[in-house]
């Protein structure tokens, strides 16, 4: 993605043209790397694309430099080059929480660390003079991280129950398939506001939904949540619609749930609104590996579960997720798919990656030992299944 959607970020090349991602078609100058200065610990790196995009381009002494706008899935990655032997080595050595270096393929290449490459003051006044794209903005970029971050916790949600997974293919499918041109707070709300996840009491529930995610997606992406706040500002965006007794005695038992004054109860699919069921199940447990334990601990509604897994996902983004909760296969499906969603921005050709459509959402059931088995599927690849157990009466 562009710098401008990095927190933590080293001045190179790229920040002479912000906005964009610069390319390179013969490898890159070591200069480029930090225009300040190149401290002893720091390990220049080049990724190889597989990409062919129309952009704005330079060729200068046989290289071409592209400064494109938009974003690059990192299943577009083909290779990891390093400048030496002991750079590829740290590199391997290192354990990153939300990335395997042992899935993408390492080469040592001082070729393409070239000096004869054309110099930053050779390139600086082609850079700033391209202009600087208003969109996919870092607005932009955080608010697709929220939307991977929903889709990625609930492709890791354990399943429950066969009703659930069908519930839950639902919401995937609309996750997937929303438009470009629509916020993301609205994208996850019109998912969860499907009557098959709300409670009996829709229009209340719904209410109350729209609230919850409109909030944690402007507090996003952030693993701090204070509970206080959420319910505060929740409350007000409430009020602002509705006069309801029935949202505000949801609320209310949430909030002395928070404050230790009422012991939590196993929940059940028929009592309360699921939208607060949702939240308060995300604000207890609210770290990614935690939210999903109530899988296990909380198996009356798992709706409520799948809901808070999606929440969870929504505030914290993709970046601290995990690579235990990150199937590559399935984590390779929404990288593709948003960012074909973030480069329907741009104005130049970067690619779908999605080969024109999101990938299918799909169940399947088969009889087996164990009786009925529902699986869920994603592009092809198992997501999960649940097994209900043979009916005693042979039936």
């Amino acid at each position: 993605m562009p710098v401008s959607g990095l927190t933590k970020y080293s001045g190179d090349l790229q920040s002479l043209a912000p906005g964009r991602l610069i390319l390179t078609s013969s490898g890159a100058r070591p200069e480029w790397f930090d225009m300040r200065s190149r401290a002893e610990s720091d390990t220049p790196v080049l990724l190889e694309i597989d990409l062919n995009p129309g952009a704005d381009a330079l060729d200068s002494v046989g290289s071409k430099v592209v400064g494109l706008i938009g974003v690059i899935p990192i299943s577009r990655v083909v290779a990891i080059h390093f400048e030496s032997e002991i750079g590829a080595n740290e590199f391997l050595a290192r354990k990153y929480e939300n990335f395997d270096p042992a899935e993408t393929r390492t080469s040592v290449s001082p070729q393409l660390f070239d000096n004869d490459l054309p110099s930053v003051d050779g390139l600086s006044g082609w850079l700033n003079s391209l202009s600087r794209p208003d969109r996919p903005s870092v607005e932009d970029v955080r608010a697709s991280d929220g939307l991977a971050g929903a889709l990625l916790m609930l492709l890791a949600c354990p399943a429950r129950s066969a009703d659930e997974l069908s519930v839950r293919a639902q919401i995937l499918a609309l996750l997937l398939s929303g438009p470009a041109e629509m916020s993301v707070d609205e994208i996850v709300s019109d998912a969860l506001s499907i009557p098959e996840w709300l409670s009996d009491d829709e229009r209340q529930d719904a209410v109350l939904l729209q609230a919850v995610v409109k909030t944690l997606s402007r507090m996003g992406p952030t693993s701090e949540v204070g509970a206080r706040r959420v319910l505060a500002e929740m409350e007000r965006a409430v009020h602002e619609r509705i006069a309801s007794d029935v949202i505000d005695r949801n609320l209310a038992r949430v909030r002395s749930i928070l404050n230790a004054e009422t012991e939590i109860r196993p929940l059940t699919a028929a009592a309360g609104l699921r939208s607060a069921k949702a939240l308060l199940l995300f604000l207890l447990r609210p770290s990614p590996i935690e939210v999903l334990s109530w899988a296990s601990d909380m198996t009356g509604d798992p709706l409520a579960v799948s809901g808070a897994s999606a929440l969870c996902g929504l505030t914290c983004g993709a970046h601290p997720i995990p690579v235990t909760l990150r199937r590559k296969e399935l984590a390779t499906v929404v990288a593709n798919v948003q960012a074909a969603r973030l480069n329907r921005l741009s104005p130049h050709t970067v690619g779908d990656f999605t080969s024109g459509s999101p990938a299918q959402v799909g169940l399947e059931s088969s009889r087996g030992r164990d009786g009925l088995v529902t699986s869920l599927y994603l592009g092809g690849a198992q997501v999960a299944s649940v097994a209900d157990p043979p009916d005693p009466n042979g039936t």
